[in-house]
């Protein structure tokens, strides 16, 4: 997604007054600092939230207004309201957006090209994700298919005797790695521990639960294919991408024609973005949001076929 000029980051949702009430503002431009005036805009909806939140201590006499400034708004973590963010004596706690996004991705800059068409950029020690977004798509994990039909499927893991995939025993980074497999309507992972002689041996109690039940891994009802993924030694095609989270880095294997330089690349990192919520006897209520995208500021088109 393209972000709007400079300009209208700054003036664009700060002059929409559209509604009633005590307003607040965040821009992408603000400092947390300030004081949520159209003039000294908030950074971050968690300061807003929290300006909002000591507005509620007091007398409420009209609608609290937040208006967001246009653009993507990276979350570090979910936004979540409950009953100490809504309004009170029927007034309201309004968000309120204009061509704004809420994001739960990480922006990755800083890409250099390394071995074998691979490119590194860094990001926080210990980030997690399941999803990386070039230009727009979602990425496929640096992944390698195998046959169901060649492995058997045993208490500790998954065994095998075609010296085929004996290539499995010396594959870089396997331990910590998963193996997916798509069946009927089942889309089952399942963590490798450790690799053995001529053996994954899978995390559990986690891998069991893998063995029992309908269209399982062992018995599908249909076959859709099978991947060990998630390891640096498994690049194959373009598209692909491994996070090292320990050490704080990402790799990713460009597709033909992809500029890392100018790619716009982001890794989902928050399940939820923003969370309402409460108790049955003390539950959120009177909040209401307009003009707000929840989504990750990438499209969800696919990559590659490996």
């Amino acid at each position: 997604m393209k972000l709007n000029t400079a300009t209208k980051l700054l003036v664009g949702a700060l002059v929409t007054a559209a509604a009633h009430g005590l307003d607040l503002y965040v821009s992408l431009v603000g400092n947390d600092a300030g004081s949520g005036s159209t003039t000294e805009p908030f950074k971050t909806l968690g300061q807003a939230q929290r300006a909002v939140r000591k507005q509620l201590e007091g007398s409420v006499t009209e609608d609290i207004n937040i208006h967001v400034s246009p653009g993507v708004h990276i979350l570090p973590t979910p936004l979540v309201l409950t009953a100490s963010d809504s309004g009170k004596n029927g007034f309201k706690v309004n968000w309120i957006g204009d061509d704004t996004v809420l994001s739960g991705g990480l922006r990755v800059t800083g890409w250099s090209q390394g071995t074998n068409g691979i490119y590194t950029a860094s990001v926080p020690v210990g980030t997690a994700s399941r999803n990386l977004y070039v230009n727009g798509a979602a990425s496929n994990y640096a992944r390698r298919k195998i046959n169901r039909k060649d492995f058997s499927y045993v208490n500790t893991g998954m065994t095998w005797t075609n010296a085929a995939n004996d290539w499995l025993q010396t594959a870089e980074g396997l331990a910590g790695a998963e193996v997916r497999f798509i069946s009927s309507f089942t889309d089952r992972y399942a963590q490798i521990k450790s690799v053995g002689n001529r053996q994954l041996v899978m995390v559990q109690t986690a891998w069991q639960d893998q063995l029992r039940g309908y269209d399982t891994i062992s018995k599908p009802n249909a076959e859709f294919g099978v991947w060990v993924q998630n390891a640096p030694s498994l690049f194959t095609d373009g598209g692909q991408f491994y996070l090292d989270s320990k050490a704080g880095k990402v790799h990713y294997k460009p597709l033909a024609g992809e500029n890392m330089s100018t790619a716009e690349t982001y890794l989902g990192i928050l399940e939820a973005i923003v969370v309402v919520g409460g108790t049955y006897d003390s539950p959120a209520h009177d909040i209401t949001f307009r003009g707000l995208s929840f989504v990750c500021p990438c499209r969800t088109k696919n990559r590659s076929a490996g």
